[in-house]
């Protein structure tokens, strides 16, 4: 079993440790991605004296990179069309279930916009394609939607050390 480090301090946002006897390894490594850009580099302690010394190059790399780099914020991510998404629209999607009633079986449809709030809580808003029509109910859910991202201008931020990070580098105001 693995000994317990206890926690990893805050600013090591982006790196880890890598310290391999056998194969007489040690080093620090940097691992940051951004909008599927991927940087990943070695600072090793032989190359930069030590273990204090390279842990310094790697920082200053990193803080360079987030830099140049910042995060995607939570509309950009909220907008990425993911592959399983059939309306075309991110966060918009058509649900119909079929109801039982006394007269018979009922359709009952609906066009779903959904998204997070910044408290992390689920949004759903429901368009009755009864009441609105198919186009009108998907009109209002991509409308809805689009509503919903316009407020959306905080960092995507789901790691604490980046969290962290920005508030000690003023990149960008967290919530």
């Amino acid at each position: 079993m693995p000994e317990d480090k206890g926690p990893r301090p805050r600013n090591t946002y982006g790196i880890g440790r890598v310290d391999d006897d056998k194969k007489s390894m040690h080093r620090w490594v940097i691992h940051i991605e951004r909008k599927r850009r991927v940087w990943h580099r070695s600072f090793s302690d032989g190359v930069y004296g030590g273990k204090a010394k390279a842990l310094r190059a790697a920082r200053a790399f990193r803080d360079e990179l987030l830099v140049l780099h910042s995060p995607m914020t939570r509309a950009e991510n909220a907008s990425i069309r993911r592959s399983n998404n059939r309306s075309g629209v991110p966060g918009v999607f058509r649900q119909a279930s079929v109801e039982t009633t006394v007269a018979g079986p009922v359709e009952r449809a609906s066009w779903i916009a959904y998204w997070t709030t910044p408290d992390g809580k689920r949004s759903i808003r429901k368009f009755s394609i009864r009441k609105y029509g198919e186009k009108g109910a998907l009109d209002r859910a991509k409308a809805a939607r689009k509503s919903a991202l316009a407020e959306m201008d905080d960092p995507h931020t789901t790691s604490r050390g980046l969290r962290y990070w920005l508030r000690r580098h003023d990149a960008v105001s967290t919530k």
